[in-house]
């Protein structure tokens, strides 16, 4: 299919009935096309958030698609245990605040949280930028943060390689400084604390 042809079948689609949940049949009797085609063009449309597919060849019209940046900066990230829960949202690139925030690591969890203290010797903090169309993966990552209760989802600065973006973040919900952590600028898999600890003190009963 012809470009031309593609974005003239998503219009096509999209100036449907934006009220009733439809069937790929609502949509062959109206526009001459083959299954396949159309089976292809609807999960491109609902990976852009402008239709939610509801499962055997039925799906609705989205009336108002979102699209918003999330800021990930721990295990949600590529090569982390929880990276699959943004197998949908798009990956823009590597980013870094520009303000600089306090990190330190959940060591019950081993995972970090960010606090919005201010104070000259914390850090900018590195992570991954995403893009997310539809409301359901945006939900997903709020149920695995726990927000809003143990995590606040809130607005920062964030830049690439070539932009400055506005884009969403979580926060720690309760301002816990551990007195025996050093603040991190990046969570990376030698963040383990117990393992650094417990590292520390084997050399030590070495060289006692």
């Amino acid at each position: 299919m012809k470009t031309t042809d593609s974005l003239k079948l998503k219009k096509a689609i999209l100036s449907l009935s934006k009220k009733n949940i439809l069937s790929y049949a609502d949509v062959r009797e109206k526009i001459n096309i083959e299954s396949d085609v159309l089976s292809r063009t609807i999960k491109k449309l609902h990976k852009k958030g402008l239709v939610t597919y509801k499962g055997r060849g039925k799906f609705k019209i989205e009336d108002k698609p979102i699209e918003k940046y999330i800021f990930i900066y721990g295990s949600l990230k590529k090569g982390f245990d929880n990276h699959d829960i943004l197998k949908d949202a798009k990956y823009v690139s590597k980013a870094e605040t520009i303000r600089s925030f306090a990190m330190f690591e959940e060591t019950s969890g081993n995972y970090p949280y960010l606090l919005k203290e201010k104070n000259k010797g914390y850090s900018k903090i590195k992570g991954e930028l995403y893009k997310v169309y539809r409301k359901d993966i945006l939900k997903d990552i709020d149920y695995f943060e726990g927000a809003p209760d143990y995590y606040k989802r809130e607005r920062i600065k964030i830049k690439t390689r070539k932009k400055v973006k506005i884009a969403e973040t979580y926060f720690f919900t309760k301002d816990i400084i551990p007195f025996d952590q050093d603040p991190i600028s990046e969570w990376t898999k030698d963040n383990n604390y117990f393992l650094k600890v417990f590292e520390e003190y084997y050399k030590k009963s070495i060289n006692d």
